[in-house]
């Protein structure tokens, strides 16, 4: 840590303790009477910010939609909520706030910066207070009363709001610890109160507390506005959350000055946290589609309020998509890194998030175009850009030709995508991720997935990721999941090839490097290293090529560990959740899934096991969203060497009637 950063964090404690002492102040300093004009508008907040969102009717939406907000809705309306692995669950007859569901805790109302959100016998998990307190269920109850004029929606917001408010007074407990979860709010109050704009609510008394607060959610944000190893998305968040609030919220005091400093941080923290090739140097595909939605609602609402952005930011927003939209052409992303299930504004889903940002920037007109034939949901250009679900289907169907598939590489970010069409169409993409461990000095959501490999085979992942599962409530799965054992490459002596720290702390990490790239049109041949194990006594080198030939029907894996004593080497491959696996033969698996068949043939000189959900030691896990998690297999190479050594491993697509083998 460098000592600017202790200086800051050590200020950050003074303040606190400061707040503390003199919150009965604070609280004098951001009241209604001191900071609101006499009469509020009405609506109490600018309606430019939805523009063609508040001009949607039923008939704009595509056949489904509206029954789904409805169902959505109606859940919300009976305080029943689904979130991570939480079904229909109910936080009460009047909604606890400051309530964790699953641990069935009701968390602390001290002030704020006293709870340790980390600690779990004190707040349980953090994420499962701080969800339904994002109030992207507001966005759903507004949703429902613009397409059906029941006031009974609009009344059930202002009622959650109060409730809200009564329950959460400024600066104590949860809802008032993290700056991000403020602006993740704000952002929603502000969509949610345009949409229920037409039903006269909120008003009188009720209005002006519901400013009030939002003023103090702007004042906390800017006060504690994230820095040095802690301004990742953090940070972006922020900034989006004042952006917002302060172009809805516009007759704030200071409202003008906070927008322009929001939108000045967004701009550098654009090009500070965005790899030169568009990836987003988190080196998690979750956070980079995380803040792509943070910046495409900054875009749309900068350019409806008259204050757009500069054109620097358009074109990084460009690449941001055209990034996210690489990984998704051959089906479902691989999920490198962490992910938490994090989305922005209640408009849509964390499983359909990618499909709906990059719709979204293309119905933005930022001058990104999305050829994917397979999914383009489009509720972030319906509800964002307000663009009708029939426009939007049109302009998709519209589309000339899907692009012929072919390999790419991201250099900066450190992935490599090796790619093409088998003779019957189906797309195949090898990935291989030869980037840094994470952003920053602390690269919090960072993998130690060094050298790591997916393969997705006509849209069905067969060789996976296996995704995050947890932050904080059990440490040894959180240690699992981002561990090397849980990722397709090899592991030295039972280490990760990076050395963790903490759940969010990295300390030695891999340096990777690319040797060769060599795209073809039938593939292509990718190879890199890493000194992962440089704190090994022979500093011990991973080397790993990938070469993929479409004629052949083949993927070829050659490991090399350049060694010069004796280690045990583990490879890993991690099969996916859609797949069977079935030995036929010496170190010969059959995988099939989806219909398509692939035969995996590991080399002689490996000792290979089969795990499927153990959990002394864990292995054969997958986690498709926070707090759900599923048995898969796992295949697992052991080998004793004591030198230099080479493995090969071959992925065969075939079909019964081309190979008899399958």
């Amino acid at each position: 840590m460098s000592p600017a950063e202790i200086g800051w964090r050590l200020r950050a404690r003074v303040r606190d303790a400061v707040d503390a002492r003199w919150w009965a102040r604070r609280v004098e300093e951001t009241k209604a009477d001191r900071v609101l004009p006499a009469e509020l508008p009405q609506p109490i907040g600018n309606p430019v910010v939805l523009g063609d969102v508040l001009r949607l009717t039923r008939e704009s939406l595509v056949p489904g939609e509206v029954e789904e907000i409805l169902r959505r809705a109606d859940a919300a309306m009976r305080h029943r909520f689904t979130f991570f692995d939480l079904q229909e669950v109910h936080l009460g007859d009047i909604i606890r706030w400051n309530y964790e569901p699953s641990a069935g805790l009701e968390t602390p109302r001290c002030f704020s910066s006293r709870i340790d959100y980390r600690d779990t016998r004190v707040t349980g998990d953090c994420k499962l207070v701080w969800e339904p307190n994002r109030h992207q269920h507001l966005v759903v109850l507004g949703q429902a009363y613009h397409l059906t004029g029941e006031t009974a929606y609009a009344a059930e917001v202002i009622a959650q709001l109060e409730s809200w408010i009564a329950q959460c007074p400024f600066g104590f407990g949860m809802n008032w610890r993290s700056p991000l979860e403020l602006a993740i709010r704000l952002i929603n109050w502000a969509w949610t109160l345009g949409l229920i704009a037409r039903s006269g609510l909120p008003s009188g008394a009720v209005a002006r507390r519901i400013a009030e607060c939002a003023y103090r959610h702007l004042w906390d944000i800017r006060r504690k506005y994230s820095r040095f190893s802690s301004a990742n998305n953090h940070l972006i968040g922020e900034a989006a959350g004042v952006f917002v609030g302060t172009s809805y919220f516009n007759y704030l005091p200071g409202a003008s000055q906070a927008r322009r400093e929001a939108q000045r941080i967004l701009v550098e923290q654009m090009q500070a946290q965005t790899h030169a090739d568009g990836g987003n140097r988190e080196q998690a595909f979750s956070y980079h589609l995380f803040v792509l939605e943070f910046f495409l609602i900054c875009e749309v609402v900068a350019r409806r309020i008259g204050e757009p952005f500069p054109e620097s930011f358009r074109a990084d927003l460009r690449k941001m998509s055209e990034f996210a939209a690489a990984w998704m052409e051959a089906g479902d992303p691989p999920m490198y890194g962490d992910a938490d299930d994090g989305l922005v504004l209640g408009v849509g889903t964390a499983g359909q998030l990618g499909a709906s940002v990059l719709t979204g920037v293309e119905a933005a007109n930022a001058g990104f175009r999305w050829i994917n034939a397979q999914d383009r949901r489009g509720a972030h250009a319906t509800w964002v850009c307000g663009v009708s679900g029939f426009d939007w289907a049109a302009r998709a169907n519209n589309v000339d030709a899907v692009e012929s598939l072919r390999s790419r590489a991201f250099p900066e970010t450190g992935l490599f995508l090796l790619q093409g069409r088998l003779p019957g169409g189906e797309a195949v993409s090898a990935a291989l991720d030869a980037g840094p461990l994470g952003f920053g000095s602390i690269a919090a959501h960072g993998h130690a997935d060094a050298l790591a490999m997916t393969l997705r085979v006509g849209g069905c992942t067969f060789i996976c990721e296996c995704g995050t599962y947890d932050y904080f409530t059990w440490p040894e799965a959180r240690e699992f999941f981002r561990s090397t054992a849980a990722h397709n490459t090899v592991e030295i002596d039972g280490g990760s090839s990076s050395e963790p720290l903490g759940p969010f702390l990295w300390g030695r990490r891999a340096e990777t490097r690319c040797l060769k790239w060599e795209p073809t049109p039938d593939g292509g041949a990718v190879s890199a290293e890493h000194d992962g194990y440089r704190n090994l006594r022979d500093g011990v080198i991973h080397r790993r090529e990938i070469v993929l030939s479409i004629t052949r029907r083949e993927l070829l894996v050659k490991d090399e560990v350049m060694c010069s004593f004796d280690h045990e080497v583990r490879q890993f491959w991690h099969i996916g959740r859609d797949c069977q696996i079935r030995a036929v033969g010496d170190n010969t698996y059959r995988l099939t899934g989806r219909g398509r068949v692939i035969l995996v043939r590991l080399d002689p000189g490996l000792e290979v096991s089969l795990h499927r959900g153990k959990t002394d030691p864990m292995m054969g896990w997958f986690s498709a969203g926070y707090h759900q998690r599923e048995p898969i297999s796992s295949l697992v190479g052991t080998a004793r060497v004591a030198g230099p050594v080479t493995f090969m491993t071959r992925f065969e697509f075939c079909t019964p009637d081309v190979n008899p083998a399958c």
